[in-house]
């Protein structure tokens, strides 16, 4: 049994082992961001198995598609996206990091699963998409890497700029991990010995994995103050002293009136006690 499978087949335990983990974490505190990571930890366990059984018996189009489409798609770019997700302070960002992420899985993986493999013969080494897959999906994968790898330096970039400014949150080794994971996976598209792949899926489910739990033993922040609910009271006050002001000016205007039709006096008719609301 060579190294390769042996590496393969160690990540296809860990990568297990973390995503019940990740999923029982999203059962307790349900985020965004922790579905992202159980997704993409998920797709590493298969593209760990399906590289298992590739350097076991040798890679065909079908274990080559798999791996294309968790390791080198999905995983990738959920652990991107939950990064954002989680750093992110603006609700625009965020969105936009969904769109992204949602129509590059969509077209991306309708690419990759749909577009004729070049002829080739497969092995029981690496397949390599820039020699299997023509030129769209190749460069597809590229600009989805590109996409990554852009998303996971942002992210850091973002956590060195608060650190500096003294506004850095509890959970900067998590963030580093996840990111680095997110970038494993992106070199895995370079040429390199057949082992190291199985070995990169591995250490990038062991990063996610130490990530996730860095994040988990940190308390969630306190609630904000309701200041939704205070600024619709102090709405409703003003409005109603506009409206008791109101009134007692048309009561002042209409006493007026009066005593000048039947002569009485206004100065001792305009003597009406306030309105409580002014006392």
């Amino acid at each position: 049994m060579s190294i390769s499978v042996l590496v393969a087949f160690a990540g296809v335990l860990v990568a297990a082992v973390g995503t019940g983990l990740l999923g029982g974490q999203c059962i307790r505190s349900p985020r965004i961001s922790y579905i992202a990571w159980t997704v993409g930890v998920f797709a590493l366990t298969v593209a760990l198995l399906a590289l298992s059984i590739g350097f076991a018996t040798g890679f065909a189009a079908w274990s080559f598609r798999v791996v294309q489409l968790t390791a080198q798609l999905v995983a990738p770019l959920m652990l991107a996206w939950g990064l954002v997700e989680l750093v992110a302070a603006n609700t625009a960002v965020r969105f936009a990091a969904r769109l992204v992420t949602a129509a590059l899985v969509v077209v991306d993986g309708v690419v990759l699963t749909t577009d004729p493999l070049a002829a080739k013969p497969f092995s029981k080494s690496w397949p390599s998409a820039a020699v299997h897959y023509q030129v769209i999906p190749h460069y597809a994968l590229i600009l989805t890497h590109l996409v990554v790898a852009l998303a996971a330096l942002a992210v850091l970039g973002v956590c060195v700029t608060r650190e500096r400014a003294g506004r850095a949150a509890a959970w900067p080794p998590a963030v580093t991990a996840l990111a680095g994971a997110a970038l494993l996976l992106v070199i895995m598209r370079l040429s390199l010995p057949s082992p190291a792949y199985p070995a990169l899926s591995l250490i990038a489910a062991g990063l996610v994995w130490f990530g996730t739990s860095r994040i988990g033993d940190v308390p969630a922040p306190a609630a904000a103050p309701a200041r939704d609910a205070v600024d619709l009271a102090a709405v409703a006050e003003r409005r109603h002293r506009r409206y008791v002001n109101a009134r007692i000016a048309q009561r002042r205007r209409a006493v007026a009136r009066l005593g000048r039709v039947h002569g009485l006096d206004a100065g001792h008719l305009l003597a009406v006690r306030p309105h409580p609301a002014q006392r």
